[in-house]
């Protein structure tokens, strides 16, 4: 009779041990799914996609500098899809808005229209919405350099174009070809 419960305490203890490792196989599988989902949520967070960044530089707020060949800088902001800055240049200095697809030089404080900007320069390099049309549909080489993310474009448009980017923004495009452009931004 010692024997008979000796075996049936065996067999509960068994059945108890069971019951224990299963549960705990419930608990875990339950818990990982959730931690695995909050931290894609936690990275979906904190780092933005490529045409995120794109449509930031498209229609965000920023300071901007543009350099051309080492010889041409604009200078200026992007807001409420207004540029406004300054074209230099060594022979002068061009107060100017961009707005409505329209140019403007601001001379003695008034808009007048102004066709010249751009002249003898690609202006493709500086209608983003046009250069990320056309880069979007091209192949890329893209590289993580530190915490940054280089976007390499080869012979599109006639030029080698870079684009560097953080986890937030675009904070770098440069273009070189017929002339060599660069670009900053800083938000």
């Amino acid at each position: 009779m010692n024997e008979e419960k000796t075996k049936m305490l065996v067999k509960l203890g068994i059945y108890v041990l069971f019951l224990i490792v299963v549960i705990c196989l419930i608990v875990i599988s339950g818990a990982l799914p959730k931690y695995k989902e909050r931290n894609k949520n936690d990275i979906k967070e904190t780092q933005k996609t490529y045409l995120e960044k794109e449509e930031d530089l498209i229609s965000g707020k920023y300071k901007y500098t543009f350099t051309v060949d080492n010889s041409i800088s604009f200078v200026g902001n992007f807001e409420n899809n207004i540029r406004r800055g300054k074209k230099i240049t060594n022979d002068a200095t061009i107060e100017y808005i961009e707005e409505n697809n329209n140019v403007y030089k601001i001379l003695d404080g008034e808009k007048i229209h102004y066709v010249e900007l751009y002249v003898g320069l690609d202006e493709t390099i500086f209608n983003f919405e046009k250069l990320f049309d056309t880069l979007n549909r091209e192949n890329c080489l893209i590289e993580r350099v530190e915490d940054e993310i280089l976007y390499t474009y080869t012979g599109v448009l006639g030029y080698n174009i870079d684009i560097l980017a953080n986890k937030n923004n675009i904070i770098k495009i440069t273009a070189e070809g017929t002339h060599n452009y660069k670009l900053e931004f800083t938000y």
